[in-house]
């Protein structure tokens, strides 16, 4: 059975807990939040001293599995065997696991995760065929929405539209930072009804990423003044004049894809398996690369390796050379 991360943890909520359990993908919150809660209602009194075994699939030895998965609880009813990254996992010990998802006496607990796990393998096989898969992929940017929403609901925080996206935009989609940056503003409001938008924006504070994003927004836009601003506030937040180079550079090369994609028709999910990054940051470039052409972003990336040249021979100052840069993608970037 294959269920969500979401629907794993309201069917724990409900007492349901498999012996046998899967976390498959790159979401970590998730597996974090899942063995979390799996943890505290197998050792409801912290009894896990003795009966809960984490091991590593690619640091395993020979034996410790078998015998961790056939040994009967010590001193306890339950035990919680945890098998990280069975991916990386020898294919020696596939023989082990399948022996010791055979014989697992009552009482044991195995708990797997997995990036992407080979399903050709026969220890995944049975993993799948007798346990339960959890999806652990990543949330699509409305999908994050929603999860904001229904987290904020539940911790007594407000998340208007507004609030959702300002949180997507500088803090991603990944599910573990956007929950600590709502346990970081539940504290910050205190007894107070509701946090203002202008409050949330600077407790979340900014992101370099979005800074970049917002810096080539404005640069297409033609709007020089407010890209020298974005700048200006890169560098008062302490990032380095050549890292803002390379972040530019970045980029537009991500851009350049994005084109290439539109082009031959391919949308936002292939950007970002190609890419390997978040929905979010694929949503943005599809946005950015539906404006521009193809002789702009080859200037543009001209440009910054044009930059990059002159500060590293020494024709030209660091920031200066930047701001002159900057200036330059505000003419050739404007739609």
């Amino acid at each position: 059975m294959k269920i969500s991360g979401q629907n794993f943890l309201r069917r724990l909520e409900e007492g349901l807990l498999p012996r046998v359990l899967l976390f498959q993908g790159e979401e970590e919150y998730w597996i974090n939040r899942g063995l979390a809660e799996i943890r505290r209602r197998l050792f409801p009194a912290h009894e896990e001293e003795f009966n809960l075994v984490d091991l590593e699939a690619k640091t395993l030895e020979t034996g410790v599995l078998k015998t961790t998965l056939l040994s009967l609880p010590f001193l306890f009813p339950t035990r919680l065997v945890i098998l990280r990254g069975i991916e990386e996992m020898k294919p020696d010990y596939d023989q082990e696991l399948l022996q010791g998802l055979k014989g697992m006496p009552d009482g044991i607990y195995l708990v797997v995760t997995a990036k992407k796990a080979d399903q050709r393998k026969k220890a995944v096989k049975e993993l799948m065929a007798c346990g339960t898969v959890v999806d652990c992929s990543p949330l699509r940017v409305y999908e994050v929405k929603k999860w904001l929403a229904e987290e904020g609901r539940k911790l007594g925080l407000k998340m208007t539209a507004k609030i959702s996206d300002l949180l997507i935009e500088r803090r991603g989609t990944s599910l573990g930072l956007l929950r600590q940056e709502l346990e970081k503003a539940l504290i910050y409001k205190g007894e107070e009804q509701i946090l203002t938008l202008a409050e949330w924006t600077d407790l979340i504070g900014a992101s370099a990423e979005s800074n970049i994003f917002a810096l080539i927004d404005h640069t297409s836009a033609g709007n020089s003044g407010a890209a020298l601003q974005g700048l200006a506030q890169l560098l008062r937040d302490g990032e380095p004049e050549m890292k803002i180079l390379f972040m530019l550079g970045k980029q537009i090369r991500q851009l350049f894809i994005a084109w290439l994609f539109l082009q031959e028709g391919k949308g936002e999910e292939a950007l970002r398996q190609e890419l390997k990054c978040h929905s979010f940051v694929a949503e943005k470039l599809i946005v950015q690369g539906q404006r521009l052409s193809f002789a702009q972003l080859s200037s543009a990336m001209h440009r910054v390796l044009q930059a990059d040249w002159r500060i590293k021979t020494g024709m030209s100052d660091q920031r200066l050379e930047l701001e002159m840069a900057v200036l330059d993608l505000s003419v050739i970037l404007a739609c």
